[in-house]
């Protein structure tokens, strides 16, 4: 990633402004495709939430999911 801009964007499925925010990252992603990389870290309670919304914006980047551990 050297020489890149790297954008990380932490989101979650269950916050309307985080749509918006896909949208965003969009038009970076397109607009800067050469020198931006974009990192997504979902929030959500889980991998099935995260992964309908990726499917559902079109997200660009990589987007990695951590499940919470119980106490």
């Amino acid at each position: 990633l050297k020489g890149k801009v790297v954008i990380v964007y932490y989101w979650t499925s269950k916050v309307n402004v985080c749509r918006a925010g896909v949208h965003v990252l969009k038009q970076l992603a397109t607009t800067h495709a050469k020198d931006v990389e974009i990192v997504g870290v979902s929030l959500d309670d889980t991998a099935a939430e995260a992964q309908k919304f990726l499917a559902d914006m079109q997200a660009p980047g990589t987007h990695l999911f951590q499940a919470a551990k119980d106490n």
